[in-house]
Parts: structure tokens; C-alpha cells; sequence
């Protein structure tokens, strides 16, 4: 136990996050070198040297190898990994282009149904040749030759150039997306081909599949049966081709082979681009998947990849996290998704995305940029501490659970066609709403892939063995069909005295063929139909409990668990998924010992009271928001029967004393920024060599679009406007990327660029146009240069002369004013102008009012709040370390711990500071933190400082719907959703109160 908690507390840089790190720009050993230290220092354990749009070093040129030794040395000596990623951008397969120009039998091929004569006609097309693949197609990964040639080119030569450090230094290797459907012609209702697949077809299934196509696509003849056994092979041959080649060579080669396939989220998804998502996963070392904006969907997606890693005995699952989230995407946010991933089996993490550079496109990849650039990146490492933790006590020991789901994707290939995906959504819907009402009445389980139930499968008196796991009762989803395997399976451990639930429609079909057997079991099993209030009583009939976690006599549904157990440690991790309710809970779980509460933000333990009764440990937990939960119960040490309020010391609920908090802090406070203010200038007009006027005003981004369109290389000048009312000359630094293209005027007034260093990121230039600014009215900045595409031709390949026209920035000690109107969770804002900064260093602000409409709309950076108070001299006796509850309102009671709580966060991160002495950081809920050791009799003076994040500066800025939950490059560019306007998130203080706890008595 000692052991465990010594590592739990500082766990190894192999638990730690390893993000993508989106190699994007011409790269450099010193910079490289730079970010890793950021990278460290913000927590990190790793990282995936991740090839991204933007690249400027060739992709896997002399250059782009001298880059990853060196960094891999680096690494070695800063002890981070250094993880490879196997190609350039996404899917994997294509090798940046290379594979695909060997011949169009290594091309991605699919069958395409067509109309001649009014005769239905089959023909093979080849697919599409796209900027993805840089004027290339995607690959045949149906064809082992055509990968074989993936392995050679870019697995091999990395082995020559780093091998040495395989399973040192370098862990693993990432595979990103690989699938068998990617972008086969304009004809999306095409399936899968590869050339020799009639003929695998007929050694397999003694019939010509070329005799029977129609049946793929129509409902006729014994279609079930073709469907099932064409989507089979696929799923067999991208199996054979793909996974289980790279997957040897990693092994003989002592690499983790990783990543996650496209689209293993639903069953459609899956069945069309790999055949079947969880036979994959047995031959990954380290099986992973991703999770993409913001959101807790697809629990299936995860499901499938732990289930396979716990009956496997794979330590470790990731997940690629947190991309198309938006740069507002805040640290209860990290928390809630993280925890639902460690919940569901995750273990690694793969944050989505830090980048090298935010020139140009790079800046609008799939946001968020986890990454040194944004300004609360200083106190990213407790987050990080927090996930390494859990992903350490979440790798440790077994998984526990009693309940096997079977998988019913095979019946999904009996249902597709390619016209009418209804059935197949239904048949997703069913198996989707049993998976979460499952988690929602606390009856953990694990998803049954048939294909692995028939390697792996097996009966040992009541008990149903999937490699190393034991489930004492099956649960059948509505089905079509199964396999024989499995029914002969489930036959023995009914036979046995095991239990099996079957959800009606039952399956009629035994591998797509009418069969007896089907009939004899659906007899001997418990069949319901499909809600949850069924399911619960089926459940508590046929098994004991594992534990109960209820509110009001009711399970909370919305608070997910995990069980493992570690030699006579029971480990449950409880995670509430609610982001708006908060939960008092009796929890309820089996045996008996010392129960503990371990903190993964902190690192500390201590024991929580608990009662006993009927074999069970009894005790109450509060769960605040995003609330959740790290419980140890040592079986192996016994522990006094203590009857217990809720535990306030890790949950926090709050009942302040009557009304006393609320005199003690006032609403007014001395506030003090700590960078320079911004604005961001996107809009432009724009003139081409010889015209005589300027363009109307245009996003600059069209100008870009309009001049890659025409490919030409020509000289372009623009002009941005911005409108001024300052009393006294300010100092006001114009911000540009790759700025020494440009023949730069300011009121006509020529700027010789001179570098004064860089603002936010490397190629964010500063220069000083501070003696060129007009105190009053309409001020112009011209950028004039050579236009010169960005990309080769029909590529993503960058070049180095290549030129972005972006947005500008202008930065100094000003304010911006505008129009403001709070629209929903945002502020729509329009006609700016910049003001001096006249009282802006030290101002009055009111609870009414947030900052963006204070003068700071598009500020990225932290602010300085303070106040002085007196405290009464009760407030601060001395305070016991344990047994804290709330108080009750009206009570009257001496001693206690006060905290500092906010009652509207709008910031990502909050520095509270008693006194000079730094009491802690706020970052999610219940939003507040300890004072009691840092207050004084007397005066006190309390500072907040509050960090955002680059959303406001950034955007999107012109969408309709105003924050988006998902956030991709077209979201800045979406010209159906396009407004004016700007839109801001809302960024200040809000009320921040004291109250105070009480002592058990």
C-alpha cells in the first residue's frame, strides 16, 4: 500500500499526457528543443512528433530526420518520450503521397453501382486524387502488398534512423484514422473492393459474390446471408492487411503500436470504414481511440476499445482528446471529458493539440491550442498532475465487473445497404441506449466482440471467461444474427447455471442462416424488452449488487464508475457527468476495511467514515459539478464503524452562516492589467498592381481564398482601418506575421520593420508605429508584398516563400470601446475604437460589469483584482484539520475553515492571493478555495488574479451561433453562418464571497 500511494503522489512520466504535437512550420532544433522545457514545465510527460498542415520541412527528408533524432536526443536527456506518428497529417496508409504514385493497384478502390440501359451495372472505381493526399489517392488497405509497402517506407526508415531508442526513449508509434472507405470517388454509396476479393470471397464461402451483388445493395434473395459474409471478409482482409502487419513489425521491433481507427463510433461508421472496430484492438499494444469537441457522446466508442484491452490484459488505452473544442475550451472542461474517459477505461491521454507554430492556417487547426501560447498555460501542471495521477491508480491491478454485452455489429452487416441506412441506425440506437442505461443504474460491463468471444471465449462452470476477465451474466442487445460460436458459448453457461439476458427483437439467424439452436436458447434465457426500468429489475434479480450510489432512494444516473482491484485493495473512481447538478449521495459498496479517499489534484489520502451493514460500507459523498471521486478500500485493514456526515473537506458544499459572508467583501475592486491590451483587425481592402481603387472591406481570409483560387504569383496591397480617440500619445505596436514581406505604411507614413521581439507566438512579430498613429479619427495601416501561393499546387505541402495574408493585431496600453450586446452565453460586439489608457492601470469595477465590455473585447492575458477587508476576530480561531460539515442556516457556531467562493466564473483559471501568500488556484467546480490559514485579525487584502484563454482574440468571431461546441478551420470561414459582428465570451470577476464550515459535533 505504501508503494502505491508513493507513486500515486508522483507518478512516472508514462502516465503523464503526451499531446499531438503538430509539427506545422519550418522546423527548428533550438525552438523544438524550447517547447519540449514548456512542455515539461506545463506537466507534460511526451509528446507524438505529429506531421500538420502547415509543414515547411519536407516530410521525411534529410531535414525532417535530422529534426526527430535531434529531438529524440533531447528528450532522452530531458527524460520525455518521444513518441513517432507513422504519416504525413491523416489517414495513415499513404505515406504522404508515396504509396498511391507506385500504381493504381495500390490506390484505395471501391464497387460502384450504376444504371446502363436501364440495367443495373457494377464498375470499380479508383479513388479520388485530393489535396489530403497531396494530389494523391488514398491507399488499398484491403491489400497486404500495398501496406507492406506503408511498413517499408516509413516504419522501416524510421527504425534506421531512431531504432535504438525503441521502448527506451520512443515508446510507441502512432497509427491516425487508417480505414478501408476514405474518399473512394464522388460516388459516396460505393463499398469497399480490392481486387482480389471475389476470389477470397469464393475460397471462403464456396460461392461467386459476383453473382450476387445487387444483394448488397437491394433487398433480394438471401441478402442477410451476402451482406453478412461480404462484410466479414472485408473486415477479415483489412484486419489481415492493415493491423495485424504493422502490429507484428512493432512487436518484432519492440515499438507500442497505437493510435485509433476512423470512425469507431457507431455501427454504420464502423462496419463501412473498417468492417468492425474491437478486432483491431488485439493487435494494438496499445489499442486507443479519439474523441473529437465538446461533448461526452459516444460512450461506445471507448467502451469497445477497454473492453478489449481488460480481457486482453492491455495496461494501457488512449485516447487522442479534446480537438475541435474551441480555445475556450476550460479546465472543468478538460475535467469533465477527462474524467468520463478514465471512467469508461481510458488511461493515456493524447491531448489534441499542441502547436509549433500559429502562423497562418496553423492557428484555426481544430482548436483548442493546449499548448505554451496561451496565457494560462503558467498553470497548466496541477491539471496534468491531477490526470497523471488517475491514469497511474486506473493501469494498476484488474478491472472488475460481471456483466458481457455482446456486440452486435455482425447484425449490422446484415442490415446494410448502402441507399438506406435506417435499419442499421435502429439496430445502433437499441445497442447504444442498453450501454448507457447500464451505466446510469451502476451495473458496470464490459462489450463482447464475437470474433474475439470465438478465440478467447470459454465456460468454466457459471462463469463466461473472455481471456483473463470473468462476467457472471450475458446480456444479448437486439440482434439478427450470431455466430455459432457464440451460441454454443452461451448454450454450456446456461447449461451451467449461468444467466443471460436477450432485449427483444431477439436474433432469428445463426451466421445469417436460419438455425434450431436459436430457438432452444431463446427458451432457457431471461428476455425482456428494451428500458431501463426492465433492465434494473432483471439486474437485481440475477446479481448482487457491486454498488449503489443514490440520491433520494434513487441511483444518480448521471455518476458513472469504475472498479479495480489491486491484490486486497478494492479502487473505485466515481465521476458525476452533470455539468449543471450537484449531488448529495449515499454510496453503498461491497466488503468491509479501511476506506480511504485519495485526491489525484493533491496527491494526499485520508480515511473517510464509514458504517457497516450486511456486508456493505456505507457513507455519504457530495458531488459538486464535474464532481468526482478517487475511493480506496483496503479489505486487508479494518476500520472503526463510524457513522458520517457528508465529507466536505473533498466535496465542498457550501451553506454559508445566515447572511455574515456577504457584508465582509465588497463588490468594488481595484483592478490592474497585467499584458497589453489587443484588437484584432480582420477586415481589409485590398488592390492588385495597377488598380486604381480600393476593394470594398473583406475578411482578410477571402482576400487569401480569392488569390490561392487564382494561383498566380502578383502583387497585392491591403488596408486596415481602425478609428482612435486618444488624448495623449500611446505606444501601440502593430503585430504581423512574417513581417518582412511587407512594405509596411501607417497614414502613408513608411515603418522600417524592426523587430522588437514577438507577442503570444514565435511568429507573431511586434513593431512600434506608436509615432505614426493619429490621436483622432480613422487610422490606415498598408501591407504591400509579392503574392505567392502557400502550398504546391493540389497539395498540403507548404513552401517557404509561400505567403498567408492574415488578420493583424495592434497591441498596447489602450482600451477599446464599441456597441455590446449580451446575446445568450455571449457578447456581440461591433464598431470599435480604441481609447487611451487614461485610469486603465487601476480602475472601479462592479459585479454588473465583466471586461470585455470594460475596454478589453479582445485582451488575451491575466488581470490583477484586489480589495482590502477587515475580518472579525471570531472568523480566525483555531481550526481543527478534520471532520468538517456545513453549516446549517441561522447556526451560530465558533471555529470552522473559510473559503473564498465565486459565484459566476468566467475565466479559465483564478490566482487567489491572502495576505502576499498564495492560497491556491480555481479552475472548476465548486469554484473556490481555502483561506482559513492566510486571514488575519483585522485588515486584509486579498488579490485575484484571472487568467482567459486566446478565444476572444482568435474567434471565431463571426458565426452565427456565437461559441461552438465543435470548432473546426471551416468554422472561421462559414459563410452560411457569417455575421458582422463579433462575438466574445464573457471574461471578469463576477461575486466572489467568503463562507465558512463548521465542525462535527
Amino acid at each position: 500500500m505504501k508503494m502505491l500511494k508513493e507513486e500515486f503522489k508522483n507518478p512516472g512520466k508514462e502516465f503523464r499526457a503526451a499531446p499531438f504535437w503538430s509539427w506545422n512550420d519550418d522546423l527548428k532544433d533550438r525552438e523544438l528543443q524550447h517547447q519540449i522545457d514548456e512542455m515539461k514545465k506545463g506537466g507534460l510527460g511526451g509528446f507524438f512528433m505529429h506531421s500538420r498542415v502547415g509543414l515547411i520541412t519536407p516530410y521525411f527528408s534529410k531535414q525532417w530526420m535530422e529534426r526527430i533524432k535531434n529531438t529524440v536526443a533531447y528528450s532522452k536527456k530531458e527524460e520525455m518520450l518521444a513518441y513517432l506518428y507513422d504519416e504525413d497529417r491523416w489517414p495513415s496508409g499513404f505515406a504522404g503521397g508515396k504509396i498511391p504514385k507506385k500504381g493504381k493497384d495500390y490506390r484505395n478502390q471501391g464497387l460502384e453501382l450504376t444504371k446502363k440501359n436501364k440495367k443495373w451495372a457494377f464498375r470499380k472505381v479508383i479513388g479520388e486524387r485530393l489535396l489530403q493526399f497531396n494530389n494523391e489517392t488514398y491507399v488499398d488497405t484491403l491489400n497486404p502488398r500495398v501496406i507492406k509497402s506503408f511498413i517499408d517506407s516509413t516504419y522501416e526508415k524510421y527504425f534506421k534512423e531512431v531504432g535504438k531508442e525503441f521502448d527506451k526513449t520512443i515508446p510507441g508509434i502512432f497509427t491516425d484514422e487508417p480505414n478501408c472507405n476514405t474518399w473512394r470517388g464522388v460516388n459516396k454509396k460505393n463499398i469497399p473492393w480490392t481486387d482480389n476479393l471475389p476470389e477470397k470471397f469464393k475460397e471462403r464461402y464456396g460461392y461467386e459474390i459476383t453473382n450476387h451483388l445487387l444483394s448488397l445493395f437491394f433487398n433480394l434473395g438471401n441478402y442477410k446471408k451476402i451482406r453478412y459474409h461480404y462484410w466479414r471478409l472485408v473486415a477479415e482482409l483489412f484486419l489481415e492487411a492493415y493491423t495485424k502487419q504493422i502490429y507484428h513489425w512493432c512487436d518484432k521491433h519492440k515499438i507500442a503500436y497505437t493510435g485509433h481507427y476512423n470512425a469507431e463510433d457507431t455501427l454504420l461508421s464502423q462496419m463501412t470504414n473498417l468492417g468492425a472496430a474491437m478486432p483491431h484492438y488485439e493487435y494494438m499494444h496499445i489499442p486507443g481511440v479519439d474523441h473529437l469537441g465538446r461533448n461526452i457522446d459516444n460512450l461506445i466508442t471507448l467502451k469497445q476499445c477497454s473492453s478489449v484491452a481488460h480481457q486482453l490484459s492491455k495496461e494501457r488505452v488512449l485516447s487522442e482528446l479534446y480537438g475541435c473544442s474551441g480555445q475556450n475550451f476550460s479546465l472543468e472542461g478538460r475535467k469533465w471529458i477527462g474524467d468520463w474517459h478514465i471512467v469508461l477505461g481510458v488511461n493515456l491521454f493524447c491531448p489534441h493539440l499542441w502547436l509549433y507554430s500559429m502562423k497562418g492556417c496553423r492557428k484555426r487547426d481544430y482548436p483548442p491550442t493546449l499548448s505554451f501560447q496561451q496565457p494560462y498555460w503558467k498553470y497548466n501542471k496541477p491539471i496534468e498532475d491531477y490526470f497523471a495521477r488517475l491514469s497511474y491508480i486506473m493501469s494498476q491491478g484488474e478491472f472488475i465487473a460481471d456483466i458481457l454485452v455482446l456486440h452486435p455489429v455482425e447484425s449490422a452487416w446484415c442490415l446494410y445497404k448502402p441507399s438506406d441506412t435506417k435499419e442499421v441506425d435502429k439496430l445502433n440506437n437499441s445497442f447504444v441506449a442498453l450501454t448507457k442505461d447500464l451505466g446510469e443504474i451502476h451495473g458496470d460491463y464490459d462489450l463482447g466482440d464475437e470474433s474475439l468471444l470465438e478465440k478467447y471465449g470459454k465456460v468454466e462452470k457459471d462463469i463466461f471467461k473472455v481471456g483473463k476477465m470473468k462476467y457472471r451474466l450475458v446480456i444479448i442487445p437486439p440482434a439478427v444474427t450470431l455466430r455459432r460460436s457464440t451460441i454454443n458459448l452461451l448454450s454450456k453457461f446456461l447449461a451451467n447455471g449461468g444467466e443471460v439476458i436477450a432485449i427483444r427483437p431477439l436474433a432469428s439467424l445463426m451466421e445469417a442462416e436460419e438455425n434450431k439452436k436459436l430457438k432452444e436458447l431463446w427458451k432457457k434465457v431471461k428476455v425482456i424488452s428494451q428500458s431501463k426500468e426492465e433492465l434494473k429489475k432483471a439486474l437485481d434479480e440475477l446479481l448482487e449488487r457491486e454498488i449503489s450510489i443514490k440520491e433520494a432512494g434513487k441511483e444518480v444516473s448521471s455518476i458513472y464508475y469504475q472498479h479495480r482491484r489491486v491484490e486486497k485493495k478494492e479502487i473505485y473512481f466515481l465521476a458525476n457527468t452533470d455539468q449543471k447538478r450537484k449531488y448529495n449521495s449515499v454510496i453503498k459498496i461491497k466488503g468491509k476495511g479501511r476506506l480511504e479517499e485519495w485526491d489525484p489534484l493533491t496527491g494526499e489520502t485520508e480515511e473517510i467514515p464509514a458504517s457497516y451493514k450486511n456486508g456493505k460500507t456505507i457513507f455519504n459523498l457530495f458531488f459538486p459539478e464535474t464532481g468526482s471521486h478517487l475511493l480506496v478500500l483496503d479489505k486487508s485493514k479494518l476500520a472503526q464503524d463510524k457513522s458520517c456526515g457528508y465529507r466536505v473537506a473533498a466535496a465542498f458544499r457550501l451553506r454559508e452562516k445566515g447572511t455574515e459572508s456577504k457584508s465582509i467583501l465588497s463588490d468594488n475592486w481595484e483592478f490592474k492589467r497585467l499584458n497589453s491590451n489587443a484588437v484584432t483587425l480582420d477586415y481589409t481592402c485590398y488592390k492588385k498592381k495597377g488598380a486604381r481603387n480600393w476593394s470594398k472591406k473583406i475578411p482578410v481570409r477571402e482576400v487569401q481564398q480569392s488569390l490561392e483560387k487564382e494561383g498566380k504569383v502578383q502583387n497585392i496591397s491591403l488596408r486596415f482601418g481602425f478609428q482612435a480617440d486618444f488624448s495623449f500619445s500611446e505606444k501601440i505596436y502593430l503585430i504581423l506575421e512574417n513581417p518582412s514581406i511587407f512594405r509596411i505604411k501607417v497614414n502613408d507614413k513608411k515603418i522600417k520593420y524592426q523587430d522588437k521581439g514577438f507577442w503570444i507566438d514565435p511568429s507573431f512579430r511586434k513593431i512600434d508605429i506608436s509615432k505614426a498613429i493619429k490621436k483622432k479619427g480613422k487610422n490606415f495601416i498598408e501591407l504591400s508584398c509579392l503574392f505567392k501561393s502557400p502550398a504546391k499546387p493540389r497539395t498540403l505541402i507548404y513552401k517557404k516563400d509561400g505567403v498567408e495574408l492574415e488578420s493583424i493585431y495592434l497591441i498596447g496600453d489602450f482600451k477599446v470601446e464599441g456597441r455590446f450586446k449580451k446575446e445568450r452565453d455571449i457578447i456581440r460586439g461591433k464598431d470599435f475604437i480604441l481609447k487611451d489608457r487614461k485610469g486603465v492601470r487601476s480602475q472601479q469595477s462592479t459585479k454588473s460589469k465583466g471586461l470585455v465590455t470594460q475596454g478589453y473585447p479582445f485582451y488575451a492575458g491575466s488581470f490583477l483584482f484586489s480589495q482590502k477587508f477587515k475580518l472579525h476576530p471570531h472568523l480566525v480561531s483555531s481550526f481543527p484539520s478534520t471532520g468538517w460539515e456545513p453549516f446549517l442556516e441561522g447556526e451560530d457556531r465558533k471555529g470552522g475553515k473559510i473559503f473564498l467562493k465565486f459565484e459566476n466564473f468566467n475565466t479559465i483559471i483564478a490566482k487567489v492571493t491572502v495576505n502576499k501568500k498564495e492560497a491556491g488556484l480555481v479552475f472548476w467546480p465548486p469554484y473556490q478555495v481555502e483561506v482559513t490559514n492566510f486571514l488575519k485579525k483585522g485588515e486584509n487584502l486579498l488579490e485575484i488574479e484571472l487568467t482567459n484563454s486566446l478565444r476572444n482574440l482568435l474567434g471565431p468571431h463571426h458565426h452565427r451561433a456565437g461559441e461552438l461546441l465543435s470548432v473546426g478551420p471551416g468554422s472561421f470561414t462559414d459563410r452560411e453562418n457569417w455575421t458582422d459582428n463579433y462575438s466574445f465570451i464573457p471574461f471578469g470577476q463576477g461575486k466572489v464571497r467568503l463562507v465558512k464550515y463548521g465542525k462535527i459535533r
